[in-house]
């Protein structure tokens, strides 16, 4: 019996010596199966992390470049609008426009080099890849501002008339001639001359057509000191802005003295008779009446005025100036605001219908014309933009579209700055307008509000 057991000893022990052995193994070689089966699955969520960082990052570059080509669009149909504007200005725009379309083909170029997202999540994403997503969006950040910045330079144009044109005045007046010896008015011989008849063409308003006896071969009018009819009176507009709170008004000095520079009525100035204002007054937009204007002051060597104007309380706009002669260069853009031929483009800015009614409630008369437009919200500035040609010490040349009526507006630069005074248009080459730079109007307010002591006071 021993020696079975001992037989069964030999033979079994062995195997089941093996047996544990082969268990232990397996329950190490499971263990470490485990361990690492862990490591792979969290080396494979930070794989997906990092594709899923990347894919995002792509989505948001995706996204950029959308809006990117959106402001594209949007600054393209700034461009159609602004196609009336000066020539040279659109070509600087379009080139700005080219650039930027360039820049943007590049962007997309170097987007499509990129690995998409669903290769990138299976053949994940290259070392470099981030560094260049980074510099894409630093390209593309810097492409939208560019676009913003050329954008917010056409469009200043519009803010600046929404904020300034209720600080831009129409100017109305009629002046008439007197003899300086005994201050009596030039009437016209007979009463059968009727009132409503036109003088003469308003200076330098343009608003009313010529008398038929101006500009004749026989010059001289049926007028005299001692005539029995109306009063010789001819009527004009102007445009002045408001340069400070107290109402203080920079125009142009011939608005004052705009029998001056008159031609159908020069051989009565020859003859001795002297220009006198009979009436001078100015229209605001936004405000029901004018305001009576007084004259301060004119310069003896430029074209510059100041008057003052009774608002009382009315609270108006004032328009910055800039003082700075270096602050303006030759191709800048400019904005001239003004009444260009006077109430003519108030007129024209009207259907048929409404125009048709004016003119019959106002039986010709100017006056009521006049009120009855600034009763109805109808006066408002019109802005037209330009580039300056040359800029001098005492004249600035500019392509702005104007017109008679006009002297006196502020010309406007990108910065919201007067910078000076429309005064004058060259008729033998169109679009050729002249300024006089700001600076002259300012001297004219500081000697005006700080007169020299009077001589031989202490």
């Amino acid at each position: 019996m021993k020696t079975s057991t001992a037989v069964f000893d030999a033979l079994w022990r062995p195997w089941i010596t093996l047996s544990l052995i082969l268990v232990v193994s397996l329950a190490v070689l499971g263990g470490l199966s485990l361990r690492q089966f862990g490591q792979i699955r969290q080396l494979q969520r930070a794989r997906l992390r990092e594709q899923s960082d990347q894919m995002r990052g792509q989505q948001i570059l995706v996204g950029q470049l959308i809006g990117l080509q959106h402001d594209k669009r949007q600054f393209e149909d700034s461009l159609v609008r602004q196609l009336q504007q000066s020539e040279q200005t659109v070509r600087q725009q379009q080139q700005e426009l080219a650039q930027i379309h360039a820049a943007l083909q590049q962007l997309e170029s170097q987007m499509l080099q990129l690995p998409a997202a669903p290769a990138a999540a299976a053949a994940g994403a290259r070392p470099g890849d981030y560094a260049r997503l980074e510099e894409l969006s630093r390209q593309i950040e810097q492409s939208r501002r560019q676009i913003g910045s050329v954008l917010q330079r056409m469009n200043w144009t519009e803010e600046i008339v929404d904020r300034y044109s209720a600080g831009v005045g129409l100017i109305q007046g009629e002046y008439i001639f007197v003899d300086p010896q005994t201050e009596k008015p030039l009437r016209y011989l007979h009463t059968s001359i009727s009132a409503a008849e036109p003088a003469a063409e308003s200076s330098p308003g343009g608003s009313i057509p010529a008398a038929q006896t101006a500009g004749s071969i026989d010059p001289v009018l049926p007028v005299s000191v001692n005539g029995q009819g109306r009063i010789l009176s001819v009527p004009f507009t102007g445009t002045g802005f408001l340069v400070d709170t107290q109402g203080h008004i920079l125009t142009n000095k011939h608005v004052i003295e705009p029998w001056s520079i008159t031609r159908e009525y020069r051989h009565v100035l020859q003859a001795g008779y002297e220009g006198r204002l009979a009436l001078f007054r100015v229209f605001f937009a936004g405000q029901a009446e004018p305001f009576n204007l007084q004259v301060d002051a004119s310069s003896s060597s430029q074209d510059v005025a100041l008057l003052t104007a009774d608002i009382g309380t009315v609270r108006l706009p004032v328009l910055p100036c800039q003082a700075d002669p270096q602050a303006v260069k030759a191709g800048q853009t400019v904005l001239v605001l003004g009444y260009p031929t006077g109430f003519d483009i108030l007129l024209a800015r009207l259907d048929p219908q409404q125009r048709q009614e004016i003119e019959d409630t106002c039986h010709g008369s100017l006056d009521e014309m006049a009120r009855l437009l600034s009763r109805r919200g109808m006066i408002q500035p019109l802005g037209t933009r330009g580039m300056c040609g040359r800029v001098g010490p005492d004249k600035i040349v500019y392509d702005a579209q104007t017109a008679i009526g006009a002297s006196g507006g502020p010309v406007i630069n990108p910065e919201g700055m007067v910078v000076a005074i429309n005064t004058a248009l060259l008729r033998s080459f169109a679009g050729t307008n002249f300024g006089i730079p700001i600076a002259a109007g300012l001297e004219l307010l500081e000697s005006h509000d700080n007169p020299p002591e009077p001589a031989g006071n202490p």
